[in-house]
């Protein structure tokens, strides 16, 4: 498994704006620093990239700063199985989506254009 491939509590907006934030340059400087005593890295070569992403979007999170997925709906149940274009599934959880199943059709019920 790669880096980018590994799961994820956040989805691509909130990893984007993760990336984005002033803060992901020290705070991947700082896990990129972590070393065992013997000198090797704690968090190797892309991972350490991955692990700085999810730290900054944990913060922004509970600063509430967070955006959640918005160009599809959850399909669950369990990770998300929304597939786009012959790609795999989405795979993020419920709560990484702006829209779930129940919401879309509350949605559709108070828009009388499409409902």
């Amino acid at each position: 498994m790669t880096a980018e491939r590994a799961l994820s509590d956040f989805g691509p907006p909130a990893k984007s704006d993760a990336r984005k934030d002033p803060r992901y340059g020290v705070v991947l400087e700082q896990v990129q620093k972590m070393a065992w005593p013997s000198g090797q890295p704690m968090v190797p070569g892309g991972w350490a990239e991955t692990l700085a992403v999810d730290v900054v979007a944990a913060i922004r999170k509970a600063e509430g700063q967070h955006r959640k997925i918005t160009h599809h709906t959850y399909e669950g149940p369990g990770p998300c199985q929304a597939r786009f274009f012959g790609a795999g599934a989405c795979g993020y959880p419920r709560d990484e989506h702006e829209l779930v199943e129940d919401d879309a059709a509350d949605v559709d019920a108070a828009d009388p254009v499409s409902g």
